[in-house]
């Protein structure tokens, strides 16, 4: 994570980054483009953007903020629900699960500058979010997104053009 942070901090454009053993979505590029094109527009001066913005993960109840970004998609329903389930995106103050996330330069650039990690990737990351150094926001619903098949340390990148 830490050398994608590097890559990404060096940049202008956020990077989204996706640990091996991840099953994703088929429409997983079209959400991550206009979640990330809905974050870009409600926040438009890139020296703000300390975002990271999750795809997968847990958040728990209590780490839920009052913050919430709607989105004008819609996800086909899910199992036992009728109609379509609203995209938004909502704050959270933790996240566990860093399996699938697009960071921005700016909060890469915050991250690194609280180097050195000495624990799990996942804790360095919600350390850095209950400081205020950066901010998570987190597609809902979830399961639209990715889902952890295995656990492994290696991740791939893919910037966007």
């Amino acid at each position: 994570h830490v050398k994608l942070w590097s890559r990404c901090a060096e940049g202008d454009v956020p990077c989204l980054i996706i640990e091996d053993g991840i099953r994703t979505w088929p429409r997983l590029a079209q959400i991550t483009a206009h979640v990330v094109a809905t974050i870009e527009r409600v926040v438009p001066d890139p020296e703000e953007r300390s975002v990271l913005l999750f795809l997968g993960g847990e958040v728990e109840l209590s780490d839920w903020t009052p913050q919430w970004l709607p989105t004008d998609m819609a996800h086909p329903p899910s199992k036992g629900r009728s109609g379509k389930e609203p995209v938004v995106l909502r704050e959270a103050s933790a996240v566990s699960g860093s399996h699938c996330y697009v960071v921005w330069p700016l909060a890469a650039r915050r991250m690194l500058a609280n180097l050195p990690v000495h624990k799990p990737i996942d804790e360095f990351i919600s350390i850095q979010l209950k400081a205020g150094r950066v901010r998570a926001m987190v597609v809902q619903p979830i399961a639209l997104a990715v889902k952890v098949m295995e656990r492994n340390i290696t991740v791939k990148v893919m910037e966007r053009n």
